[in-house]
């Protein structure tokens, strides 16, 4: 299954990237959501590349049907991973959770439209 997102931020893209490749950036936006037993796993900067990879745990708060709730536990594990060509301002999002058998994998494009900055993402 694909999936496509589009997310704007008011500042050039030049600056966005590199708040992408700030680590205290994912482990405050994820302290801010609300996750639990935030641990960074990995921080690398090799020239203009970046990867983070961070592990959360996340209050499952969707609507699941009764009949499928005994197979999706109340909190997910996520490690998570965010890896940047920082030059062409091009990404891979990957996302596993521990104890189900899920994965998600982004490609993601960082583009100035004007004085904003938009981000695809492609699941």
């Amino acid at each position: 299954m694909t999936f496509n997102e589009q997310n704007q931020y008011p500042f050039p893209a030049d600056t966005v990237i590199q708040v992408f490749a700030d680590k205290d950036y994912f482990l405050e936006k994820y302290r801010l959501s609300g996750a639990g037993n935030i641990q960074l796993l990995e921080d690398t900067m090799d020239g203009e590349h970046s990867r983070i990879v961070t592990q959360r745990d996340v209050d499952i708060d969707i609507n699941v049907p009764a009949f499928a709730r005994k197979f999706v536990p109340e909190v997910v594990t996520l490690i998570q991973t965010d890896a940047w060509d920082r030059t062409r301002k091009t990404g891979q999002l990957d996302i596993r959770f521990k104890g189900v058998p899920a994965e998600v994998h982004c490609d993601m494009t960082l583009t100035d439209h004007g004085d904003h900055a938009i981000l695809d993402l492609r699941f």
